[in-house]
This record gives C-alpha cells, sequence and structure tokens, in this order.
C-alpha cells in the first residue's frame, strides 16, 4: 500500500507542481451591486470597522492622504468628515456608482463594515447597518427599505448545489470506467465500486466546497491533493476488506484504487481549470 501512495504522490508532485510566495494567490472580496438609487449622482464607500485593512488606512484628517487613487476633492472632504456613530472609519476608497452601480473591493476588504452612500447634488448621507463577510467571496445585493440601506446575501446556491451534484456523478463515471477497463464490471465487485464511490465523493466534493466556500481557490488548490489522498486510502482499506467477497487479487483492486483516483484527480483538476465556476 505504501508503494502506491509514494508513486501516487509523485505522479501528484510532477502534474501540479506548487510554488508558493508572499501575498500570492487571490484575496477576500466584497462585491455589491447597488439597486434603486436616487436620481442623481451617487458615490459609495465601506467603512470599517478597524482601522487598517491590509493596505488601507483609516483617513486621520491631520494627517496625509495614504492611499493613491484618484478622487474629486470635495467627494473626498465629505467621506472624510463623515462621523460615524459606532465609531467606523473612512479607508479612503470610493467608488462612483453613476459609473457603474456596483462597489467591489478586491484587495483585503474589511471583514465587519457599514456601506455610505454620498449625494453631492443635495449633500446627504444614507447608512447601512454594520455587516459581516460571510464567505472568502462575499456578494451581495443593496436595497432602500424606507431610506434604509439593507443588505441581501446574493451567493448563488442553487449553482452551488447543481456543480456539486454534476462534480459527484462525473466522477462516479470516470471511476466506473476505469472498473471496467481493470475488469471489474462483474455482480461482486461492482455493487461494492459503487456503494465506496458514492460514499468517498459526496464527502470529498462536500468537503472540498467547504474549503473553496471560505477559503478561496488557493486553499481549494492547497486542500484537493491532501483530500484525493485521504479517498485514495479509504477506498483501499475499504476494497481490501471485502476483496475475497468482490473475488479479485489484493493487487489489483488495490492498484485499481490509485489509478481511478488519479484520473479522477486529474480530471477534477481539467475541470476546475476548464469552468472556473464549478467550485
Amino acid at each position: 500500500m505504501k508503494k502506491y501512495l509514494i508513486i501516487l504522490f509523485f505522479i501528484v508532485w510532477a502534474i501540479f507542481p506548487t510554488n508558493v510566495k508572499a501575498d500570492v494567490g487571490p484575496k477576500p472580496i466584497i462585491e455589491i451591486f447597488v439597486e434603486d438609487l436616487k436620481d442623481e449622482s451617487c458615490y459609495a464607500t465601506l467603512l470599517s470597522a478597524q482601522d487598517v485593512s491590509g493596505p488601507y488606512q483609516a483617513y486621520d484628517l491631520y494627517g496625509q492622504r495614504n492611499i493613491a487613487q484618484e478622487i474629486d476633492p470635495e467627494i473626498f472632504a465629505a467621506f472624510a468628515a463623515y462621523d460615524d456613530t459606532d465609531g467606523y472609519h473612512f479607508m479612503q476608497i470610493v467608488w462612483d456608482l453613476s459609473q457603474e452601480p456596483m462597489i467591489s473591493w478586491t484587495y483585503y476588504p474589511p471583514k465587519n463594515f457599514k456601506v455610505l452612500l454620498y449625494y453631492p447634488q443635495s449633500d446627504t448621507y444614507q447608512i447601512s447597518d454594520s455587516y459581516q463577510t460571510y464567505a472568502f467571496d462575499s456578494t451581495y445585493v443593496l436595497k432602500q427599505d424606507e431610506e434604509k440601506l439593507i443588505l441581501h446575501e446574493a451567493y448563488d446556491y442553487r449553482w452551488e448545489l447543481l456543480s456539486l451534484g454534476g462534480r459527484i456523478i462525473l466522477t462516479i463515471m470516470i471511476e466506473l470506467a476505469i472498473a471496467l477497463f481493470f475488469g471489474l464490471w462483474k455482480k461482486e465487485a461492482l455493487p461494492n465500486i459503487v456503494k465506496i464511490n458514492i460514499m468517498t465523493q459526496i464527502l470529498l466534493n462536500v468537503a472540498l466546497n467547504i474549503v473553496n466556500y471560505y477559503g478561496g481557490s488557493l486553499l481549494f488548490m492547497l486542500a484537493f491533493v491532501p483530500f484525493e489522498v485521504l479517498v485514495c486510502v479509504i477506498e483501499m482499506i475499504y476494497y481490501n476488506k471485502v476483496r475475497t467477497k468482490m473475488a479479485v487479487s489484493k493487487s489489483r483492486i488495490l492498484l485499481y484504487a490509485v489509478c481511478a483516483n488519479v484520473v479522477s484527480m486529474v480530471g477534477g483538476w481539467y475541470l476546475a481549470w476548464l469552468i472556473p465556476g464549478i467550485f
């Protein structure tokens, strides 16, 4: 068994070499689609509960601007002068919603924030309650309810369930095709192969979905291989216990487990590259 795991490790390492460097990889994102805007120009910012968020810092009225973003001085001054009752900070980043009704903070956004809108023509503000990010990529829809700003989570759970089911079915089909190649399509072996694959693929794909949801694509990629190796070990242990019932030799069933998981793993990586939204 150890020999097969060593072979599997070097195959995966050769196919997917990973170099990890400081500040490399995807970062958390906040995206807010704004609806029901007033019929006048509007600017937006996110106020942060913390005074530092990545390279962004709270504006000091007695200091210097520290973010190189082109912002109209009057608009900047209006946001800098806003005094939040809960002590949330203006982080010196502004979006012109008249150009595009969307707030997209793609580099170290605050985890705890409020949405603040400013209408320069009427010199008025609108402020939301405080919210916390709920996933690695947190997407919201901003609506107005009786002049109050309300954020609604806009994560597409239906698509996630569909893609999850599709990945599980596709992986099981691949492993059954490999079983045919190994001559395992017989009544003694096939039910056990189907049963263990359904169980392990559901566990694997649900676990990877959770990692991707909370940790993002980089953590997903780092977890992919160890999770697949764990699944392979579980299947090898199971096959070794039931191989006499399956009427198959130990070497053949264990070699099948290794090959089937390597092929399905490569297929999963290719699928994630071909259709990024599948995970």
